[in-house]
This record gives C-alpha cells, sequence and structure tokens, in this order.
C-alpha cells in the first residue's frame, strides 16, 4: 500500500515538474523573442541614426515647405466656405 502511495506522489510530483518545465521552456521563448525583437529596434535606430544623416536637409525643406503651402490652402479655403456659409445664414436671417 505504501509502495503505490510512494508511487502515486511521484508520479504527481513528477507531473507537476513536467509542467513547471513547461512553462520555464515557454518563459524561455518569450524572452528569446523579445531579446530579438529588442536587438532589431536597437539595429533599426542605429541604421536610421547614421544612415538618415545622408538625406538631403533641402529636399526635407522644400517637403515641409510644400506641405506648409498645401496646409495654409486649405485652410484658406476652409475659412472662405465658413464665411460664405456665414453670409447665406446671415442672409437667410435678414
Amino acid at each position: 500500500m505504501s509502495e503505490k502511495l510512494n508511487k502515486k506522489t511521484l508520479d504527481q510530483n513528477i507531473n507537476k515538474l513536467e509542467l513547471e518545465l513547461q512553462k520555464l521552456k515557454s518563459k524561455k521563448k518569450n524572452i528569446r523573442r523579445k531579446e530579438i525583437e529588442h536587438k532589431k529596434f536597437v539595429l533599426g535606430g542605429l541604421v536610421a541614426k547614421y544612415f538618415s544623416v545622408d538625406v538631403d536637409l533641402e529636399f526635407i525643406e522644400d517637403l515641409l515647405k510644400q506641405a506648409s503651402e498645401q496646409l495654409n490652402g486649405t485652410n484658406k479655403r476652409i475659412n472662405e466656405e465658413n464665411l460664405n456659409s456665414n453670409d447665406i445664414a446671415w442672409k437667410d436671417l435678414e
């Protein structure tokens, strides 16, 4: 009887240890994956840092000017539409 109990206890302990081992392996995989992602992030940042220096600053300034002009044009159009709609609204009230 005590042998059965000991065997049952041993089997339970083995099962617990196997489950714990699976959990640890899973954690190890997750840690490894996070380390790889971190390395990719760092390497990507370094590549951007060192190779983006070659980007022509005048090109960026031109793009910013174009974007600013487009934004100003859009703002003017919106303001004109608002003024026109306000004029129409006032005429309707009169």
